[in-house]
């Protein structure tokens, strides 16, 4: 009999960490959870933890700390504070780890599973946006380790280059739903609440991603990514509208064949093939109809959705600027759900940023703690501008 594999699920009570578990609650014993990490969510991931009979959890503050050992006892190790993450989920017990951790909280995970030789599967998309020069050369320089995004769309354009090792790709095309305000153009948009940003007609995620899907610039940050794990160029990478969510990716290679990777929208799919791969075992997900299948692809409003056109600025100017967006784009979300600046404002903020750091800031970077620097720095500066703005 083979052995489990022994995963660990940084983010657990997250989106993504629950269609993880879905996926190993599905396995008939091959998965097996050792770790779990979370924020805050005492109740959840002690609920997690006695499911799966985990040895080691850990959350971010040592109250919840405390709280959470009184639930699960001494049978469950309970860690909190800077080294949790990596003592319950990045040690010798796991050799697979789930960063679905969200914001610029997942980067530091991410280097350290890479640096220790595990099978990293990532949604933390903040890594990549932050430092994915960093994140690469960290791979490349361990080689023990491997790297796969369970993104929807980085997935289809891993599953689309499988067998065309070699094979030079002329572009990558990534699909948008087009979020909840597709069709509308900017004078429209100027009265959108948080209730109305966070009604994402495909999947339910969480607030912060939600309203990136909103904004596009989610997509953006998938443009970036397409970038770094695939090794393209900037111009190599484009994202397009397709309504129903069936096409996730594209992949246009130098012979003039296109090919596409399509099925029914549910994150479970992208995990369990992270999880297997090379294999495809059968599940019980909903298939695709073929009959009746209709795409249709268009292109994104940039004047409207800033998102992309700003990812692709980054990409140009490199150094920090990827984390500069970051920050930027994830201060200016949680001053926009906490009812303080306007949807449009968003763009504009991150926009007036991003492009003028140069004149107040260099562009060059040395270490990761750089990075989270100017991560930082951004943050701060957009809540400037706010409060400045609003006087």
């Amino acid at each position: 009999m083979v052995a489990a594999r022994p995963i660990s699920i940084i983010g657990s009570t997250g989106y993504i960490g629950r269609q993880t578990l879905d996926v190993v609650r599905k396995s008939n014993g091959k998965l097996r959870v050792r770790g779990l990490a979370c924020r805050s969510d005492v109740d959840g991931i002690a609920a997690q933890a006695r499911e799966f009979g985990v040895r080691s959890v850990s959350v971010e503050k040592e109250a919840d700390a405390r709280r959470l050992k009184r639930i699960l006892g001494r049978s469950i190790r309970v860690e909190s504070g800077p080294d949790a993450i990596l003592r319950s989920c990045i040690n010798e017990d796991v050799t697979t780890v789930v960063n679905a951790a969200v914001g610029v909280a997942g980067f530091l995970p991410t280097i350290q599973a890479l640096e220790r030789g595990k099978w990293l599967l990532l949604a933390n998309k903040e890594s990549i946006v932050i430092g994915g020069q960093y994140v690469m050369k960290t791979l490349r320089d361990n080689p023990l380790s491997t790297l796969i995004s369970i993104d929807s769309e980085h997935s289809g354009i891993f599953q689309c280059i499988r067998g065309n090792d070699g094979n030079k790709i002329e572009r990558i095309y990534i699909t948008a739903s087009g979020g909840p305000f597709y069709g509308k153009k900017r004078g429209e948009l100027g009265n959108v609440t948080p209730e109305m940003a966070l009604k994402h007609p495909t999947w339910a995620m969480g607030r912060r991603i939600t309203v990136d899907s909103a904004t596009l610039f989610n997509k953006g940050f998938e443009l970036m990514e397409a970038r770094w794990f695939y090794g393209v160029r900037p111009n190599q990478v484009e994202a397009v509208v397709e309504r129903s969510s069936t096409a996730h990716a594209m992949v246009l290679f130098e012979d003039g064949s296109l090919m596409a990777q399509l099925a029914v929208p549910d994150m479970r799919l992208p995990i369990q093939y992270a999880l297997y791969y090379p294999e495809r075992p059968k599940n019980d997900l909903k298939r695709p109809t073929v009959k009746g299948m209709s795409l249709k692809f268009e292109e994104i409003d940039h004047e409207t959705f800033k998102g992309p056109s700003l990812a692709r600025f980054a990409m140009r100017k490199g150094g920090v600027m990827g984390a500069v967006l970051n920050g930027a784009d994830e201060a200016a979300v949680e001053l926009f759900l906490d009812g303080k600046i306007g949807f449009l404002d968003i763009g504009d903020y991150v926009e007036r940023v991003m492009k003028t750091w140069e004149e107040r800031h260099p562009l060059g970077y040395t270490t990761y703690k750089d990075l989270i620097a100017a991560d930082g720095i951004a943050r701060s500066e957009i809540i400037s501008m706010a409060t400045r703005l609003r006087r």
